[in-house]
């Protein structure tokens, strides 16, 4: 239970798929910084060049070592642990150890082939036929083959794995058939263009069969010789550090840093960022806007991937829960046992629409990011790349209190929990959006006492809130925004989940999604998203974040990756 709290309290806070949504949702983050998403993507790294390639005209260099900050450590080294390809929950150090077998390039936008030599679709998506690179071991010896892969899938899908793909691949995968030693088919229940994303995530992260039947229950903590990465875990102290040392039998050629290590990094950003200006640390990991934005004038580079909707305020609009004396809200009068569905404030369509209209953006980044996010409502803002550019909610406080003024005739009685996280970012967005509240005539109850794994028990486990500062479910690869939505905001996520919010509009923007492959049919499907969403105000959403990898300048070829983590198999050190 620790470690998938560990795990979800990443998915939402400032501390973020695919949390138990419908088990593929890690995109959730708050203010505090947390977010999982399922598919991030970026607009390019910042490192210091003008054209975003610093290691023009260098050679690299052999040797060194660095150490990283963590976001937050992975709660585990098993890839089917819930969360565990995304890079504020350990995705980089799991990418370290077992590489993926694609890898989503998001200052391309295209897919990059890693441990595969080929993964193609048929015409109309239901086929896709992975061919792996010959020759290929796990440090353990035993063989990278097609039955490895097939092993590892099969173990995200088993009952009683945690991963955040599980729910994607059994509603997907009809078959997987060894058609020779390094070829897998997969047969799919429907077409979908972006079946491949799953292999540049946790799904793609395959370990020795050998290695984990021989760990036995121990795998998460003592993988061993489970990996075929660039990397080998070499030391692991728990809470403290784990050192990765150079894997010299890599399939993919070099490796130049001698050890990678990650650290985790206590007092939060601002005491992260702290860190590594005074060369505490070689980097770490951020979601600050103030941290990214000093970064170039104090000498360092920034690695950066946007995310859309980086902070939003989910609304629950009515959930299913199982009673125990008396919780959560809802079970009063309910006997221990049954399940009911909970009538929150936010079930009531003009409580939500209320809410969107008392938010002014603008005010929100002045006071928690310094005015420097890109602030704005539109859950696709006019810069995200296949943007439909279609604006979001318009601040409007008389709309929204005479919305809470026919609420409260018809029975409500004006009373709001806004739940948030406990550091400088997540308590400036939950005092600032309570005032707001407040001041359209909502009595608001603003909680900013939360842990990450406090807020995750009580949103994502308890389902006991009203409004919480999370993360929307997107990043920029559209395959990843379809497992997203899909996750937070389908027909069965609202009887699983903790939202409680579908529409027959959203069921519909998300399946033209899941069937997308070309840019004009994209832009399209998030189109109908994001008039989906405006109509059925599932949340609110506040601004547009970059996730952040800020490190000494010297530090060269790291490489960005779907779900905001990084890649360190061509790093090296200049200096």
């Amino acid at each position: 239970m620790l470690a998938v709290l560990a795990v979800f309290a990443l998915l939402v806070a400032a501390c973020g798929d695919d949390g138990e949504t419908t088990d593929n949702e890690t995109d959730g983050d708050s203010g505090a910084d947390l977010d999982s998403d399922p598919g991030d993507g970026s607009d390019g790294e910042a490192d210091g060049d003008a054209d975003g390639d610093p290691d023009v005209g260098l050679e690299p260099v052999m040797g060194g070592s660095i150490t990283i900050g963590q976001f937050s450590p992975p709660g585990s080294f098993d890839p089917t642990s819930s969360g565990s390809s995304n890079g504020t929950l350990g995705g980089s150090e799991l990418r370290a150890l077992y590489d993926t077998v694609v890898n989503w390039d998001p200052t391309v936008g295209e897919y990059e082939l890693r441990t595969a030599e080929s993964f193609e679709p048929n015409d109309d998506f239901t086929v896709w036929t992975l061919v792996l690179k010959d020759g290929i071991s796990f440090t353990d010896g035993t063989p990278y083959d097609a039955e490895a892969v097939v092993y590892n899938v099969e173990r995200h899908m088993a009952e009683t794995s945690r991963s955040q793909s599980r729910a994607t691949l059994l509603g997907f995968i009809e078959s997987m058939d060894v058609v020779d030693p390094l070829t897998v088919e997969f047969s799919l229940t429907r077409p979908w263009a972006g079946f491949i994303y799953l292999f540049s995530i946790d799904v793609g992260m395959i370990a020795s069969p050998t290695a984990i039947q021989a760990a036995g229950e121990d795998f998460g903590f003592s993988p061993g010789d489970a990996g075929a990465g660039p990397f080998v875990l070499a030391d692991y102290r728990p809470g403290e550090s784990m050192t990765f040392a150079r894997n010299d039998s890599y399939y993919g050629g070099d490796v130049y840093l001698d050890e990678l290590v990650f650290v985790p990094t206590p007092g939060g950003q601002e005491a992260a960022y702290e860190s590594v200006r005074g060369g505490d640390l070689d980097g770490a990991y951020f979601r600050s806007a103030v941290a990214v934005s000093e970064a170039p004038g104090d000498g360092l580079s920034v690695h950066a991937t946007s995310k859309p909707a980086g902070n939003v305020m989910d609304i629950n609009a009515g959930v299913v829960v199982t009673c125990q004396d008396g919780a959560p809200a809802g079970c009063e009068d309910v006997a221990d046992g049954e399940s009911v569905r909970t009538s929150p404030p936010g079930a009531d369509l003009r409580v939500r629409q209320a809410i969107a209209a008392a938010i002014d953006a603008d005010q929100v980044n002045a006071r928690a990011y310094d005015g420097l996010a890109a602030a704005g409502t539109a859950l696709f803002q006019p810069g995200f790349p296949l943007s439909p550019e279609v604006p979001g909610p318009t601040y409007d406080p008389e709309l929204a209190a005479s919305l809470v003024e026919e609420a409260k005739a018809d029975g409500w009685d004006g009373s709001i929990r806004l739940y948030s996280v406990s550091d400088e970012i997540g308590e400036a967005l939950g005092l600032t959006i309570g005032a707001m509240l407040t001041a359209v005539g909502m009595d608001v109850e603003v909680d900013t006492s939360f842990t990450p794994p406090t807020l995750v028990e009580a949103v994502v486990f308890n389902r006991d809130y009203d409004l919480v500062i999370w993360g929307a479910p997107l990043g920029q690869n559209p395959a990843g925004n379809f497992v997203g939505l899909d996750s937070a905001y389908s027909a069965i996520a609202a009887e699983r989940g903790f939202r409680g919010f579908s529409s027959e509009a959203m069921s519909e923007a998300i399946d033209a999604l899941r069937l997308a492959s070309t840019d004009d049919e994209i832009t399209e499907a998030y189109r109908l998203v994001a008039e989906a969403w405006n109509a059925g105000v599932p949340a609110v959403a506040l601004n547009e974040l970059q996730n952040a990898l800020i490190t000494r300048s010297d530090l060269m070829g790291v490489e960005l990756t779907s779900n905001q983590a990084m890649l360190y198999d061509e790093a090296w050190l200049a200096g």
